[in-house]
C-alpha cells in the first residue's frame, strides 16, 4: 500500500538518537534500535576527526516525523601519499510504509550529491546495495571472512552426535598441527605486549607502516582509542608485538555470543605488509587467548589483496569462510575518479560499522 509522499522534504540534518528511534524500531526492530542507541553518541559525535559542519546525517521528513535516514560515520583514509576526509555510509533506513515509492534512491542522491568535499564509501547491506547500483555506484574490493572451529561438538551435536564425535577428532588433529606450528614458528626477537591504551608508541608505528599499503583508514592512536578503548559496551582485548621496545604490530580480538556459540574475532590487526613473523606471532597469542576464553570459532576477516596473511591463516587452520560484503563508492564526491584505481585495499572487520552493533 503506498502512503503520500508529496510532503517529503530531503535534507542534512544533525539529529539525535530519540528523534530517529520510531523509524528504527519499526525498521530494524525494537532490539537493534536499542543497540544503536547504546553507542549513537560515540558513533556520530566522537571520532577523532570530525567536519566543521559537525556529523554527517541526512533524513527524509514529513509532517514533522523522520521516515528515512542515512548517517555517515567520518574518518581519514590514506590513498597512495595522501590523507583525505571519507566517510563511511552507515544506518540506511526507510520507513517500511514508505518503502518502494523511490525514497531510498532520492534519499541516497542526495547523499551524493551534497558531500563534494569527502570520499564516499560504504559496506551496504542487500536492499542499500541495489539501490547504490542503479546511482552508479561501483565495487572495489570485498571482505572475505576466514574461520578456524576450536570445538567443533556444538556445531554437529544438535543434528547428528555421531558428526559430532567425527569432526571433533578431525578438528582436534588440525589443532594439533597448528599447534606445532607454533611451537616451531617461535620467533625468539618478539615478545608480546597486552595494551589497555593506544600510546605514542602506536603512532610511531603507524608512520612506520602507512606507507606500506595503498589504500588503508588512519589507524593512529587517536583513531584506535575512539575505535576500541571509548566504544561503550564492548570489551576489546588489545595485542601488540614487540622487537625490543618498538611496536611492530597489533591485533584486536573480542568475544560474543551467536546462536548459543561462543565466537572470537579479530576485529582488527596490522604490521609491516611482509612481516609475516610478526603477524604470525600474534596470530598463534591470539588464538591461544581465545581459545583459554572458550571461543568455540575464530574468525579473522581480510581483503583478497592480504595475501601474506591469507597464508599464514591458512597454514594455521583457518578455511576460508562466506563473503561478506562488497565495498563501494559512490560515482560522486572527492575520489570518484582515482579510487577505481586503486589496486591494494587495506580491511579488517573494524572498518564500517559490520562489527560495530
Amino acid at each position: 500500500m503506498n502512503h503520500d509522499i508529496s510532503e517529503c522534504i530531503i535534507r542534512k540534518d544533525t539529529v539525535t538518537f530519540d528523534k530517529v528511534l520510531p523509524l528504527f524500531s519499526d525498521a530494524f526492530g525494537p532490539k537493534a534500535a536499542d543497540a544503536l542507541r547504546d553507542i549513537w553518541e560515540w558513533k556520530y559525535f566522537k571520532p577523532p576527526f570530525q567536519f566543521a559542519d559537525g556529523p554527517r546525517m541526512f533524513i527524509i521528513e514529513r509532517r514533522g516525523i523522520i521516515i528515512g535516514f542515512q548517517g555517515m560515520i567520518s574518518c581519514r583514509i590514506k590513498i597512495g601519499p595522501e590523507i583525505k576526509p571519507m566517510i563511511w555510509a552507515v544506518d540506511f533506513a526507510v520507513h517500511p510504509r514508505y518503502q518502494r515509492q523511490g525514497l531510498g534512491i532520492q534519499l541516497l542522491k542526495a547523499v551524493m550529491k551534497e558531500q563534494p568535499d569527502t570520499i564516499q564509501m560504504g559496506t551496504p547491506l542487500p536492499n542499500a546495495y541495489q539501490l547504490g547500483k542503479k546511482l552508479g555506484c561501483r565495487d572495489l574490493t570485498e571482505l572475505i571472512s576466514h574461520k578456524r572451529i576450536t570445538a567443533p561438538a556444538p556445531f554437529f551435536r544438535r543434528n547428528n552426535p555421531l558428526a559430532a564425535i567425527g569432526a571433533s577428532c578431525l578438528f582436534a588433529l588440525a589443532n594439533i598441527v597448528s599447534g606445532m606450528s607454533a611451537i616451531l614458528s617461535r620467533n625468539k626477537d618478539l615478545s608480546i605486549l597486552e595494551a589497555d591504551a593506544f600510546d605514542s608508541r602506536f603512532d610511531q608505528f603507524w608512520n612506520e607502516v602507512q606507507d606500506d599499503y595503498e589504500a588503508i583508514v588512519v589507524r593512529d592512536a587517536a583513531y584506535l582509542n575512539w575505535r576500541f578503548m571509548q566504544r561503550p559496551g564492548n570489551r576489546y582485548s588489545v595485542l601488540a608485538a614487540m622487537r625490543g621496545n618498538k611496536i611492530v604490530g597489533y591485533m584486536v580480538t573480542r568475544l560474543s555470543m551467536s546462536d548459543d556459540i561462543s565466537k572470537g574475532d579479530i576485529v582488527d590487526f596490522l604490521t609491516r605488509k611482509n612481516d609475516t613473523a610478526a603477524f604470525t606471532f600474534l596470530l598463534h597469542h591470539a588464538v591461544k587467548r581465545l581459545t583459554v576464553r572458550k571461543a568455540a570459532i575464530i574468525s579473522c576477516t581480510i581483503t583478497p589483496f592480504q595475501r601474506p596473511q591469507k597464508k599464514v591463516l591458512r597454514g594455521n587452520g583457518f578455511f576460508v569462510g562466506k563473503r561478506i560484503s562488497p565495498l563501494t563508492f559512490g560515482p560522486q564526491g572527492l575520489g570518484s575518479d582515482f579510487l577505481p584505481k586503486v589496486k591494494d585495499w587495506y580491511l579488517t572487520l573494524s572498518d564500517s560499522d559490520f562489527e560495530m552493533i
